[in-house]
């Protein structure tokens, strides 16, 4: 009587927390990732525990559907906010570029003005593409060039442009305009500057938790950045409204969206004078799936977990 009223008693029991158990079981899955596949944690032969399972299978994956809605719906809006805010912190230039073509076209400087319209039109093309879109490095190199040549046809001041990219790291993704944001900087913020101003731009190849990454160097000789400004580009938080230095504000809110936590960067001035900038990203051939429209963060979740970077 002991053993059977046991055993009916386990029984019972089993029946009773079947439902709990698989709810919990679901509950862990659908924590791990933003999308999960749910699996009993046992096969059964009796219908309404079948059905238990169908249903919490069902919910599981309405979860997802509206998660994925939900993530869309962020990323479409991320993308046309940055699009704006990227649009209107070149408009000033581009209406600049027109008025020196319009100078140059009164003084009949045509080899000039040709110089400059093939610069500009390769800048426009490029500054017009999707803001989230990754591209090699050698494309930013080329645009950060074509942006140059542009500010030398229409300056009389020269200014300098150092160089030094480890030629391994050109096929590698980089955001748009990650190093021509900060070219700009520099010229715009250096107007009253009397000094020949100066950017140096380095590029290698390092590594953060033997993880391979890409460290990128970029600074002047210019008045540098105030403390004001120091501190708001080191914060976590991204101030797309911010009243200046907007095009970085916006450059740093893309490479979240895109990288998430496996990135770094720090804003510092150069004791000698000049702001400087380093930005660290892991080495990608091809862009995350998150951009291609897939949504997939699972496997972009695996990569962070197994290749973690040290947070900003």
């Amino acid at each position: 009587l002991f053993a059977f009223f046991s055993l009916l008693l386990l029984r019972i029991n089993t029946f009773l927390l079947y439902p709990l158990e698989q709810i919990h079981t679901a509950a862990r899955q659908l924590g791990r990732s933003a999308n999960s596949t749910y699996s009993p944690a046992t096969n059964t032969s009796i219908l309404e525990f079948r059905q238990i399972d169908e249903a919490i299978a069902e919910l599981v994956n309405t979860k997802n559907q509206i998660s994925d809605q939900m993530l869309k719906e962020a990323f479409e809006k991320n993308r046309a906010v940055l699009q704006y805010f990227q649009l209107q912190t070149r408009s000033h230039f581009i209406i600049n570029c027109l008025k020196s073509l319009n100078g140059m076209a009164e003084t009949g400087d045509y080899a000039k003005m040709k110089r400059m319209l093939i610069a500009f039109s390769s800048h426009l093309r490029y500054i017009f593409r999707d803001n989230l879109e990754l591209v090699s490095l050698a494309d930013e190199l080329d645009e950060v060039n074509d942006y140059y040549n542009i500010i030398l046809l229409d300056r009389t001041t020269p200014i300098i442009l150092n160089q030094q990219i480890d030629q391994a790291l050109l096929p590698y993704k980089v955001p748009s305009l990650i190093i021509q944001t900060f070219l700009e900087n520099t010229i715009k913020y250096n107007k009253e500057n009397r000094i020949l101003l100066i950017f140096d731009l380095k590029i290698t190849e390092t590594a953060i938790n033997d993880v391979p990454a890409m460290q990128i160097m970029i600074g002047d000789n210019g008045v540098g950045y105030s403390q004001k400004i120091l501190d708001t580009l080191n914060s976590t938080a991204n101030n797309l409204y911010a009243d200046k230095h907007v095009g970085i504000e916006n450059l740093k809110h893309r490479i979240d969206i895109i990288y998430r936590s496996n990135y770094e960067h720090t804003f510092y001035n150069s004791p000698a004078g000049g702001a400087k900038a380093v930005i660290i990203l892991p080495l990608l051939r091809e862009s995350p799936q998150i951009l291609h429209g897939t949504l997939d963060f699972a496997a972009h979740e695996k990569e962070e977990t197994d290749e973690s970077f040290a947070c900003r």
